[in-house]
């Protein structure tokens, strides 16, 4: 069985491909040598040009043609310069909101300072405040209450709030009733 399927195969080869290599070659002799047709520069060049044969030979790869290649890189250098452009933009926009940052932040620490400086002073003045209170707790009601009316309104709210609750009392009980209630809804 396997000697009939390669019975024909081998006549084929023999009686077709064999015959016609032979006749190739010859003619192709003939042409170079007899005629002086440089056929084999002609089949080499053609050869070359096969990607196949060039890799089959080592050879490197085609490179395209100038033209092709300028304008591949043109193509490239304008998606390059898009890129660019874009960046550009996120660097302004960036630019721009470290700008808007830095100025509030400028503004946030104008507005630390002014609260810094009004907490000292408060605290300043709740220390007056506190040491003023001692004073007028050893003082009679009476004589504490004139005192204190005389004092700025915020210092008065001030001195009443670091007084315990009885000598509040006292001292509001001995104070126009109008005043003292001002001073007690301001919380002093």
């Amino acid at each position: 069985m396997k000697e009939s399927g390669a019975r024909p195969l081998s006549w084929v080869f023999y009686t077709l491909i064999l015959p016609i290599l032979f006749t190739v070659i010859i003619v192709f002799l003939i042409v170079q040598f007899m005629l002086g047709i440089n056929l084999t520069g002609d089949v080499s060049t053609w050869a070359v040009q096969v990607p196949v044969i060039r890799h089959a030979l080592g050879l490197a790869p085609i490179q395209p043609p100038v033209a092709k290649q300028v304008q591949d890189l043109r193509v490239e250098l304008a998606a390059q310069m898009q890129k660019v452009a874009g960046l550009q933009e996120q660097v302004s926009s960036l630019e721009q909101k470290l700008a808007s940052s830095r100025s509030s932040q400028s503004g946030d620490a104008h507005r630390l300072d002014a609260v810094q400086t009004q907490l000292r002073k408060l605290e300043s003045s709740m220390r007056s405040a506190a040491a003023a209170a001692a004073i007028y707790t050893n003082m009679a009601p009476g004589q504490a209450a004139q005192i204190i009316l005389q004092l700025p309104f915020g210092q008065e709210v001030l001195t009443m709030k670091a007084m315990d609750s009885g000598t509040q009392a006292q001292i509001l009980s001995q104070m126009p009733v109008a005043k003292a209630a001002r001073l007690l809804q301001a919380g002093g």
